[in-house]
């Protein structure tokens, strides 16, 4: 009995330590798939070394101590390889202090603010954090915030500036269409734009934008019926309030000459169509038969007036409509008007027309002269402007604009490589750019610009006020 107990004393000693060891051995794994650079790598097995690149992040901080307690599960203490700070955490908590926490969980840790800037390190990190997601065997990477997109809306303002570097390649993208298709930046202040915007927003997922094809066939078609949609609550207001017929020519790219028919009213302008006129004279009949076709598709009753330019053909057109309805009369466009009192300016004032002319001169010689252009830039932040047939108040504009560069002007005829350019080019550029340059030193010249300006100021205003949207 007695040799009896003694080995089963002995089996009972031998089963405590196989437990024990058992035990040791289940908490050192449990270190090891935290910890990265607490042993060496070359004192790790293989099998380890495997496990720890497992988990991509534990390649950014640095174990300091296992938490001390008996049951320290998966929390070991470490520090921020970046923003050199220590936590105790599991590597969820690591994951959250370099990604952030998902929405709705609150963040039990700092968040690395700085990677929200640096665009290299950030992507880097996703790239490496994606590479172990695709694996799958990492049960720890598969509540990942890389590749989740949580629904929610996250009041937090660090969440919130998480997203400032996606929006920023948002904002490269459309700026490189815009380049890249020639389109102007002033496009973005359309009201259009945001409507898009927030329509591709709300897309589905999957949403691809339609094909060039679909875009100018059906799509347009649709789109022409959605507006004039829209437009019906405007056309609505004809029977009550009357509206005007307003006409203008104009050409197009492709160098079509074309007459459009607006209707307007208090309520807003509506575009009604516009016909090609590039194979017919626009005599005084073709223009007053254009008008009065339109009248009549709208309904003569609702009709007030009719406006065009003061061109002598739309003012014969005009007096015509005015025999076939008596209850519609003719108008002369305003800012035209207004217009040709600059015109008549330079005719009833003749210093006024002297004034103008050496003004632009002066804008001619320098944009048609490249080298004596480039010299004015190293001093002019502006550009000079040049006349428009087709823009109202243009002459105003050239003349406001002088003054503006007045001093860079200055400058420019001054410095030595504008008289090295002079001396260097034949007689009649020197010719012209003695004149240029007598000019630019005038005083008197200065002076009378500023009188014309003057005098024209009230009109240009009114001119602005009254071409735009009424």
């Amino acid at each position: 009995m007695a040799f009896g107990k003694k080995n089963t004393r002995q089996r009972d000693e031998t089963q405590s330590t196989e437990w024990e060891q058992s035990q040791n051995q289940a908490s050192n794994e449990d270190f090891i798939d935290l910890e990265v650079e607490t042993q060496p790598l070359e004192n790790t097995s293989e099998e380890n070394h495997s496990q720890i690149h497992k988990k991509p992040l534990l390649d950014e901080v640095t174990m300091v101590e296992a938490q001390k307690g008996k049951n320290a599960g998966g929390t070991k203490r470490w520090k921020c390889n970046h923003y050199k700070k220590s936590y105790s955490s599991s590597y969820t908590r690591i994951h959250h202090h370099f990604f952030g926490a998902p929405v709705g969980v609150k963040a039990e840790i700092a968040r690395y603010t700085v990677i929200l800037t640096n665009r290299t390190l950030l992507q880097q990190l996703k790239k490496k954090v994606e590479e172990a997601e695709k694996t799958g065997i990492s049960p720890s990477l598969t509540k990942s915030t890389v590749n989740n997109k949580l629904t929610g809306i996250s009041n937090n303002p660090i969440e919130k500036a998480f997203g400032a570097i996606e929006r920023h390649d948002v904002d490269i993208g459309i700026v490189r269409f815009l380049c890249a298709n020639g389109i102007p930046f002033n496009v973005l202040r359309s009201p259009e734009m945001a409507l898009m915007t927030n329509a591709i927003k709300n897309a589905p997922k999957d949403y691809k934008h339609p094909s060039a094809d679909r875009a100018r066939t059906s799509l347009l078609d649709d789109c022409k019926r959605v507006i004039e949609k829209e437009c019906v609550p405007i056309s609505d207001t004809w029977t009550m309030q009357g509206t005007s017929i307003i006409s203008d020519g104009w050409t197009n790219i492709k160098k079509k000459s074309l007459i459009n028919v607006f209707a307007s009213n208090s309520r807003g302008s509506m575009f009604l169509y516009a016909e090609d006129f590039s194979d017919v004279e626009k005599t005084r009949k073709e223009i007053s038969n254009f008008l009065l076709k339109a009248i009549d598709e709208v309904g003569s009753s609702n009709h007030l007036q009719v406006i065009t330019d003061n061109a002598e053909n739309c003012k014969a057109a005009g007096k015509e409509i005015e025999k076939v309805h008596k209850h519609i009369f003719w108008s002369p466009c305003v800012v035209h008007t207004l217009n040709l009192i600059f015109k008549d300016f330079a005719v009833v004032f003749p210093w006024i027309n002297d004034t103008y002319i050496r003004g632009k001169n002066i804008v001619k010689y320098f944009i048609n002269h490249s080298h004596a252009h480039s010299i004015f830039r190293n001093h002019s932040g502006l550009q000079l402007l040049k006349v428009a047939k087709t823009r109202f108040g243009s002459h105003h504009m050239l003349l406001k604009r002088l003054t503006q560069c007045r001093e860079a002007l200055v400058t420019t005829v001054f410095v030595r490589a504008w008289k090295d350019w002079l001396n260097s080019g034949d007689e009649r550029t020197k010719e012209l750019g003695r004149e240029v340059t007598t000019a630019i030193k005038d005083e008197v010249f200065w002076d009378e610009i500023d009188n014309i300006l003057a005098i024209t100021k009230p009109i240009y205003r009114m001119i602005k006020f009254a071409d735009g949207e009424g």
